[in-house]
């Protein structure tokens, strides 16, 4: 099980790391705020099984924005 401190850590990690990425990241940051809003209504358990749903999205997104540091094609999303 993942304790608190792991899971603010990695809401921690991933917000720096989205204020290092592009725009199109923004939609992390609306995925950050439902994390910290069910995080905080619920039980140790109910947040050790948000923790873990959480870390396969971490990885995803994390992957996400490692290919968009690299200079990976634009989605043209900003315009």
């Amino acid at each position: 099980m993942i304790s608190l401190p792991t899971l603010d850590l990695q809401i921690e990690t991933l917000r720096a790391a989205l204020r290092r990425a592009d725009p199109h990241a923004s939609v992390g940051y609306d995925a950050i705020s439902r994390a910290l809003r069910i995080r905080s209504a619920l039980d140790l358990q109910s947040v050790h099984r948000l923790a873990a749903g959480l870390e396969i999205d971490l990885a995803a997104l994390f992957a996400q924005l490692d290919v968009r540091q690299r200079g990976s094609d634009c989605c043209g999303g900003c315009g």
